[in-house]
């Protein structure tokens, strides 16, 4: 809870870097952040020589009901993320739900899946249990329920008055507010967008020292951008081998540091804009 709310003041002061600093230090339990106190010796850290992560111990999942394995040709995944945690996902597309939330959002410093249920009562007048497939907390406080359903559900007939039912419902010390994500949502191009910022975020955690010294040198020339440029012109500006310099671009873009005016399109005619 200290972790938490440190965290909040930081955010409030508008300093995300910091932010990011403090949420390192915590992982998640029960659904929130708390402190990690080291017990026994230091595990082994990565140098740049190593491109491997040395292993931890993954947590478990806090769903308050058993994740569904699903029948023949049915997907089911366990997402380690958020503070090394076991996240459940009972569908593919609760697994690319998360993956784009924890993608697009900087302010997210926990995440729930499968929360204790609530009761509503359906348009028929039956009372009816209803699970929140995420339920993610931002470094403001606010808690928003996330309900996960393909486009094809979402369009049937009296689905969304059902989620009107099950909002009004919701008691304010579950979650906020209840937002929909839907297959359709999420369209190839936001995937690879994502895809891509997972695989050089990665980088921070294998490289560490490489990683820090190419964004420095990103984010020099990114100073410098006046209008829009081109993602092949900032790689060339930026002057890094071997893709760091794309890598370090996808990094700038996902800390909020440049925006992409026309869409999540990763291509070196694309244009970005420095944030001021």
């Amino acid at each position: 809870e200290e972790a938490l709310l440190r965290a909040e003041q930081i955010y409030v002061d508008q300093a995300p870097a910091a932010v990011a600093m403090e949420i390192s230090k915590a992982k998640v339990a029960d659904g929130f952040v708390a402190i990690v106190e080291p017990a026994g010796p230091v595990p082994l850290q990565a140098t740049d020589d190593e491109d491997e992560t040395p292993f931890s111990l993954i947590g478990d999942s806090v769903a308050s009901r058993k994740i569904v394995t699903g029948s023949r040709g049915a997907f089911s995944v366990n997402v380690y993320n958020v503070g090394s945690r076991q996240i459940g996902c009972e569908s593919y597309t609760e697994y690319v739900a998360l993956r784009t939330i924890l993608t697009l959002r900087n302010d997210v410093i926990s995440v729930e899946e499968q929360i204790p249920p609530f009761t509503y009562t359906d348009e028929r007048g039956k009372t009816r249990q209803s699970y929140l497939d995420f339920r993610v907390t931002l470094a403001s406080g606010e808690r928003i329920g996330i309900a996960v359903k393909p486009e094809a559900v979402a369009r049937r007939r009296g689905f969304r008055q059902t989620l009107r039912l099950i909002a009004k419902a919701m008691p304010k010390s579950v979650a906020d507010r209840i937002d929909l994500i839907t297959d359709k949502m999420i369209p190839p191009e936001l995937r690879s967008f994502v895809a891509a910022v997972e695989s050089a975020r990665a980088d921070q955690q294998h490289r560490p020292a490489q990683t820090a010294a190419d964004d420095a040198a990103a984010a020099k020339v990114i100073a410098t951008m006046a209008g829009a440029w081109t993602l092949g012109h900032l790689q060339r500006a930026i002057g890094l081998p071997d893709g760091r310099g794309f890598r370090a671009v996808v990094r700038a873009i996902a800390s909020g540091m440049l925006s992409m005016p026309d869409g999540f399109r990763l291509a070196d005619d694309e244009y970005v804009r420095r944030n001021t």
